[in-house]
């Protein structure tokens, strides 16, 4: 298994001790070669354990459980550089960045005590960078800083961005240009990026190390840029968070193109080539990337890779190892050479006629020879390690002297460098992110937050864990805690953003956490108030999330228009305040935002009549207030249902307006989503409250901030294949409606607790499930199915179940009305089957496709489901029923050529039937339009349909939507990918919406843009001939059916790419706003 050379090179290196050596940055260096020839003494033992007041608060939650498309069961996370507060070292001091409360800390070596620690103005998430007798970093605030690394005084700090808008990121009030690459410092020079919505918000800049001055500061980056930074001999490589590493010019920072690579914010430099992963896929691949040729030179089995001349030791999911590098490579390369040719050869064979026996079998002995090669190579490969031990629990691995120091779960492991043997084990609570080696000294950091040291055996370990303590002394802490009850009952707000004008000692602020679900963030002029109120903040062990304090001089606030759920200030503030009405007004959200600021009443006044933009006035109770409470967006539209509203126009109206730039991103994340080609139904919007669609629960969510409101499981409510049934949920102003199984939940939207539940009134022959769900006035409109006939199961067959030409829909067997409040019967029907995707509401009426054969019947019966052909084939029949008694207002017979969907929806007294076919190998769309008050032909309408991306006709059998689009009808339009036809007349417009790039989802709509997938979510202008869509982020993708919802003033686009592996930076929930509305620099 060993090879000689490489042995005798392995057994070079570890003979020569080395002295004491720095750790100043993370994985020791540059390259992040995780690296030092210091030996440590063995045994060691520990010495210290500092526990800081909070745990790491990392930006990214976990992936989803699986990717069911590809079939890989269990996906890892591959953005975690901030999941443990890394120590990098230098002499006798530690130093390291926390996510939790933005401080970076300098501790004692020796002792863990803390010597000071430095408050930037949001989170910190990478370690910062000892050079000299400085301290570099960078932070979500989006700014590189420069400390004094002896004191933690201020040098200076930098950013690309002024002035800068801060917006609710992951959860906190950040930058919306996050400097997430930490710094790289080298020949007195600091680099590093800002932003993460590329290319319009990503700056890269270039500084001078001792002042700060700027060298090099430019937008319009094209990278989302997350993770440690790189430097070789002339590049600098930046990870891009799930996306591999982009190439920049060491000295312009022009860009050079992306290298190969699976995926991951992981990535080490060996000889100027760059090693990276851990991939999306597998989570357990680093590829070996030359940046010279831009090619994957080899791939390797692992998630962490350290170099050591031509040896290197590899961390995977399964265990550690060494191997010889270079002859592992110069095998990779013949391999990577003959399985091209046997790639061409088998293609060569594909491509050759059967009938040529001669080639066919020349084809075959050339294959047949080239796979044993292969094989060989393949165990030559093989051949190339030289020891190998199972390892489970890999979370991080350095070198220092002769011993590979791994971090697992609950412990450290100390393997010998040259035959992989345990020489030492420490215990450590939690998962091991962080491991760095310095001066004698082991720092192993953990998810939980403690920071373990292991030295030299000596004197007894000691736990340093800075003591939450009460700062305030009793009465002013007293009066505090009545001003902030007085405030909260007067505001009558309880949960989400505070913006505080002013900061005091911090004690209202305090208190005003305490007492409500608030996170309040405080804006204080004055640099000194602020670092007073920061300290007693932190020392009562609150500051970070649930309060901030940032430094903002009078005037304009930084903060994104309408995302603040309340404005107040501190009680003892001057009676001027620093911000105007209309600024503090300005930053509300909409939909009950409510600024509740204190003072003397004519102050107060005085300062309302200086604005103009607000609603506020000043009222006494438990003394003067300026209130005022934010109402609704004018032109916002809602979106409650499946397909937007009772018509299923799939079109909210809303007048929202481009250019767009990002209001909020976050959570929820991909974990408690629907995976995306299962197709669940589309979140809602009403009253402020965006409500996700979970894997058997509703997420709701504060819809222009992002601000967690609740969540609920709803178990057995999940479909799937929404585009082949009816939606599960609807949302009123009172009640959000969720069916499983046979009833239906009535959820309090404001608090997410379930009022009652009603039961569906199905005849004992007919018991089954709640299928179908609308509403009009007090009316709640269901339908009875078949038990478990909606999709819900999530897998492979069940994808493939869903995609396709000739799949099954979802069907009914009866019809029926209930008061949504008592839940008592108002009527039911009784006829055919009906399908579930054809049943709408309009003008007093509901009108449903009926199929009375006998086939139909039966399957509805039985599975509740059928094929669109079959269901179509003969004796469909067109109903109308009264809403009000659920008598027939008229019926007719119909014919309908549909094969593979139908809907059905309804606007401006026009029932529109839409569905598509097959004719030979040709596929089409049909749109048969009535009159909703007779049934009678209105027009008829047939088109051929196009491929993914609308350039060209679609062959039959498509798996990516060709066949399953929905109209959005707009007013007097209806648009079906990718024409828009006269909603009165059929006549066929001037208009066609290319898609832009990849995608299978459908489209919504808003007054002014169809919205949907073309690579990335992108709107697509409706006053123009042709548009290919303008993209709304380049980072991310929306889900597979309907994910993009215009509504409220904004655009809504809920994380829904659960399970998705492919190449995009970033998974995320995220709503934008328009430029001109939350103003700033942020334009596209």
């Amino acid at each position: 298994m060993r090879t000689l050379p490489a042995l005798v090179s392995l057994l070079l290196v570890l003979a020569c001790p080395a002295p004491a050596e720095d750790w100043p940055a993370y994985l020791h260096d540059n390259a992040r070669g995780g690296i030092s020839r210091e030996a440590l003494p063995m045994p060691l033992a520990p010495v210290w354990t500092h526990v800081p007041r909070h745990a790491p608060e990392p930006a990214w939650p976990a992936p989803a459980k699986q990717d069911i498309w590809h079939e890989i069961r269990e996906l890892s996370p591959v953005v975690v550089y901030d999941r443990a507060y890394h120590a990098v070292s230098a002499g006798d001091a530690v130093y390291f960045a926390s996510s939790a409360d933005d401080q970076v800390y300098c501790l004692d070596a020796a002792t863990g005590e803390v010597r000071w620690s430095f408050f930037a103005e949001g989170p910190v998430r990478l370690a910062p960078v000892v050079d000299g007798n400085r301290l570099y970093f960078s932070a979500d605030d989006g700014f590189a800083y420069c400390l004094n690394a002896a004191d933690g005084k201020l040098v200076w700090r930098h950013s690309p961005v002024n002035p800068d808008r801060r917006l609710p990121g992951n959860g906190r009030i950040i930058s919306h240009a996050p400097a997430r690459t930490g710094v790289l410092v080298e020949k007195g020079t600091v680099i590093y990026f800002a932003g993460l919505f590329a290319p319009d918000n990503v700056w890269r800049c270039a500084l001078d190390a001792a002042t700060g001055k700027p060298l090099l500061s430019a937008g319009q980056t094209s990278v989302s840029p997350q993770g440690y930074l790189l430097a070789a001999t002339n590049r600098v490589f930046v990870p891009t968070g799930r996306t591999a590493p982009f190439m920049f010019d060491r000295d312009t920072l022009e860009p050079k193109g992306a290298l190969p690579g699976p995926g991951g914010a992981y990535a080490v430099l060996a000889d100027d080539a760059v090693v990276s992963g851990p991939g999306r896929s597998s989570g357990n691949q680093l590829d070996y990337a030359d940046p010279a040729t831009g090619e994957a030179v080899a791939t390797f089995p692992g998630i962490r890779m350290l170099v050591d001349g031509n040896i290197a030791y590899l961390q995977s999911k399964e265990e550690v190892s060494a191997l010889d590098r270079g002859r592992y490579l110069e095998v990779s390369r013949q391999l990577n050479a003959r399985n091209a040719e046997l790639r061409e050869l088998v293609k060569q064979q594909k491509a050759l006629p059967k009938s040529d026996t001669a080639g066919q079998e020349s084809l075959a002995a050339g294959i047949a020879g080239l796979e044993g090669t292969v094989a060989g190579l393949q165990k030559d490969l093989e051949a190339c390690y030289l020891w190998r031990k199972p390892m489970a629990n890999p979370y991080s691995m350095i070198m220092a002297g002769d011993t590979l120091f791994l971090g697992g779960e609950d412990s450290v492991t100390g393997l010998r460098a040259s035959d992989g043997e345990a020489v030492w084990r420490g215990e450590t609570p939690g998962k091991i992110y962080g491991l760095s080696a310095a001066n004698g000294r082991l720092f192993a950091s953990s998810h939980l937050g403690p920071i373990h040291c292991f030295g030299a055996a000596g004197g007894e370990a000691k736990t340093v864990a800075p003591a939450r303590e009460n700062p305030w002394s009793p009465e002013p802490l007293k009066a505090a805690g009545g001003a902030a009850k007085h405030l909260l009952e007067q505001a009558g707000v309880s949960k989400g953003y505070a913006l505080l004008l002013g900061a005091g000692d911090g004690a209202f602020a305090a208190e005003l956490v305490r007492q409500s679900g608030l996170n309040v963030v405080c804006v204080e002029s004055d640099p000194a108030v602020a670092e007073t109120a920061r300290r007693s903040l932190a020392a009562a062990g609150l500051y970070g999330a649930r309060v901030s304090v940032q430094v903002v001089p009078s005037g304009p606030l930084p903060h994104t228009t309408g995302m603040m759920d309340l404005v107040a200030r501190v009680p003892d503030a001057p009676d001027t305040v620093p911000f105007t009405a209309d600024e503090a007004w300005r930053v509300l959200r909409p939909y009950g935002g409510v600024m509740c600021v204190a003072g003397d009443a004519d102050a107060l006044k005085n300062w309302l009549a200086a604005g103009r933009a607000h609603d506020a006035k000043v009222k006494s109770a438990h003394g003067d207030w300026a209130f005022g409470l934010k109402g609704a967006p004018e032109g916002a539209g809602e979106w409650t249902q499946l397909y937007a509203d009772s018509g299923h126009t799939a079109c909210s109206m809303d007048g929202v307006r481009g250019p767009m730039g990002v209001q909020w991103f976050g959570q929820p994340g991909p974990r408690d989503i629907v995976d995306r080609h299962h197709r669940p139904m589309a979140s809602l919007f009403k009253n402020g409250r965006l409500h996700i669609t979970g894997d058997d629960k509703i997420i709701t969510v504060a819809a222009h901030n992002g601000f967690p409101l609740w969540e609920l499981d709803v178990p057995d409510s999940r479909r799937v294949g929404s585009m082949k049934n009816a939606g599960q949920m609807l949302l009123a102003d009172d009640a959000l409606y969720v069916a499983r199984g046979g009833e239906c939940w009535v959820v309090d939207p404001e608090t997410g607790s379930v009022e009652k539940t009603l039961a569906a009134p199905l005849p004992e022959d007919l018991a089954g499930d709640w299928g179908y769900l609308n509403r009009d006035g007090d009316l709640l409109l269901g339908s009875g199915q078949a038990a478990d006939a909606s999709f819900s199961e999530l897998s492979l067959a069940t994808v493939n179940m869903l995609e396709g030409d000739y799949r099954p829909v979802v069907l009914s067997r009866c019809l029926f009305a209930v008061d949504r409040h008592s839940g008592k019967k108002k009527w039911l029907w009784r006829g055919g089957a009906v399908m579930n995707s054809m049943i709408t509401v309009a003008d007093g009426r509901l009108y449903f496709l009926e199929s009375r054969n006998e086939t139909a019947l039966r399957d509805a019966a039985r599975s509740g489901r059928m094929r669109v052909d079959r269901f179509c084939k003969e004796n469909a029949w067109l109903v109308a029923l009264d809403l009000k008694t659920g008598k027939k207002a008229w019926e007719r017979a119909v014919e309908l050529p549909f094969h593979h969907i139908a809907h059905l929806c309804s606007s401006g007294g026009v029932l529109l039937a839409s569905g598509s076919y097959n004719d030979g190998d040709k596929l089409f769309y049909g749109l048969r339009a009535y009159d909703t008050a007779s049934g009678r032909d209105r027009w008829n309408v047939d088109y051929r349909g196009m491929n993914i991306r609308c350039t060209e006709y679609s062959e039959i059998g498509g798996s990516h939507g060709e066949q399953w689009q929905h109209p959005v009808i707009m007013g007097d339009t209806a648009f079906i990918r990718p024409y828009a036809f006269d909603l009165a007349t059929g006549e066929k417009r001037d208009y066609i919406a290319y898609r832009g790039g990849h995608g299978c989802g459908g489209l919504t709509g808003s007054a002014n843009y169809l919205f949907g997938r073309g690579d990335v979510p992108r709107m697509y202008p409706v006053d123009v001939a042709s548009t290919e869509g303008i993209p709304l982020t380049n980072v991310s993708r929306p889900g597979c059916w309907l994910n993009i919802i215009p509504a409220g003033g904004i655009i809504m686009i809920p994380e829904s790419s659960s399970g998705c592996t492919c190449a995009y930076p970033l998974q995320t929930s995220l709503a934008l706003a328009p430029l001109e509305q939350i103003g700033g620099v942020f334009a596209r």
